[in-house]
């Protein structure tokens, strides 16, 4: 985010249903995240409505809260050296059917 101008950039599937939608985005300090239940969440929403859709895929509810958890990979976060890898906790992709 910090590279992209504090940005994150994103496209809406077009195979989505029309209708609302909560876009719910977190950025995660994992400064303390070596410690279970320590890392912090700073959560923005957006109320979209989507239109032009397919209508092919209607994707799975997530409950929040509730829906990332303090043991998920990504989030209690022992770091290794840089560089590693890293796994965004919580990540969906939407992927249209053919």
């Amino acid at each position: 985010m910090y590279d992209d101008g504090m940005k994150w950039t994103f496209t809406i599937p077009k195979c989505l249903k029309n209708g609302p939608y909560l876009i719910r985005h977190e950025t995660m300090a994992v400064q303390d995240s070596d410690e279970l239940g320590k890392a912090q969440f700073y959560p923005n929403c957006a109320q979209v409505y989507v239109s032009g859709g397919t209508g092919k895929l209607k994707p799975k509810l997530a409950k929040l809260p509730g829906d990332i958890q303090p043991t998920d990979p990504g989030v209690y976060l022992v770091r290794p050296p840089l560089p590693f890898n890293y796994t965004l906790p919580g990540s969906r992709a939407i992927v249209c059917p053919k």
